[in-house]
């Protein structure tokens, strides 16, 4: 009969909300990774914790990059009544925009260059974590470090690569003894990464022994698992003869042979602090850091050792 209800009168009726709407780029549903889907139980738990209900909501922020209009609000501010918002792929000036203008407690998941000072957000230390691995391989004795990353114009990606050239520089390894390979893997799915990661670490292999890299670190597991497979194509033994590294130390990371050191991000932790920001505002507390960093974790297990000193190598020098 074309009623709709009105969310400002029912909300006067019903007094303070105690409801938090979680919208998510649909890009994160598509992508079938499984953090994407661990954000989503994460934020439902976390929402429960500070006695909270949530309702989740997919959003296509972000969806015309050159088209200044905003996307259509979504149902849960039209027709929900929500006391807060967890926000998770804006990206853009409009979408910036567009959720200042429904001037409710609000919190980005991630730290962008362009995010707003005057919105809150809690992000992860992506570039600091990258370098602790770094570290960690440079601590063994590797010099000859390699980095497989995804498309840079994603902001994860573009933090870790910076992370990892900041601390190849650090230590004053020379543009020859270092490679930053990108693989094309956006939305592609996870057979497409393995398969990517392969054929970038099969190409740096086929190089002399003693120019090709003793050490790759990836952007995700599902790109590391792929340079695990190139090194067993090529004879190599991991991690005697190369070791790997990997990010977000997903299913695959403790599942694969040999078991996969990987850069753990914290996604249970990332939540509660997002949702407990929001819940914070919604109780009219003073925050007084919009803009918080988390750090990531370096997991260390069996694919990660000192560089090779084999025969086969020493006889190439």
């Amino acid at each position: 009969m074309g009623y709709a209800p009105n969310a400002a009168a029912a909300a006067l009726r019903r007094g303070p909300s105690d409801t938090i709407g979680f919208l998510m780029h649909d890009a994160f549903i598509r992508g079938r990774e499984p953090h994407h889907l661990s954000l989503l139980s994460q934020a439902v738990i976390a929402s429960a914790h500070e006695q909270y209900k949530l309702v989740p909501e997919l959003i296509h922020w972000g969806q015309r990059a050159n088209d200044a209009t905003p996307v259509d609000d979504p149902e849960v501010i039209r027709t929900r009544r929500v006391g807060g918002l967890v926000c998770l792929g804006a990206w853009s000036n409009v979408d910036f925009a567009q959720i200042e203008r429904w001037a409710l407690p609000s919190c980005q998941l991630g730290i962008r260059p362009k995010t707003p000072k005057t919105l809150h957000a809690v992000g992860v230390d992506l570039r600091l974590g990258v370098q602790q691995a770094c570290q960690y391989l440079l601590a063994l004795g590797h010099r000859r470090l390699m980095m497989v990353s995804g498309p840079t114009r994603h902001t994860a990606n573009g933090e870790r690569v910076k992370g990892f050239q900041e601390s190849v520089a650090e230590f004053g390894l020379s543009s020859d003894e270092h490679w930053v390979v990108l693989a094309d893997i956006d939305h592609a799915g996870e057979n497409a990464a393995i398969r990517e990661g392969y054929l970038r670490v099969q190409s740096a292999l086929d190089q002399p022994a003693t120019r090709r890299p003793t050490a790759v670190l990836c952007t995700n597991d599902s790109l590391a698992l792929g340079a695990i497979y190139a090194a067993l194509a090529n004879g190599l033994a991991v991690p005697t003869d190369l070791s790997v590294i990997g990010c977000d130390d997903s299913f695959l990371a403790g599942g694969c042979q040999p078991a996969l050191t990987s850069i753990r991000i914290d996604y249970g932790r990332w939540l509660r602090a997002a949702v407990r920001n929001v819940a914070d505002q919604m109780r009219g507390h003073e925050i007084a850091d919009r803009h918080t960093l988390l750090p990531c974790e370096l997991i260390k297990r069996d694919s990660c050792a000192a560089p090779p000193t084999s025969p086969r190598e020493a006889s190439s020098r």
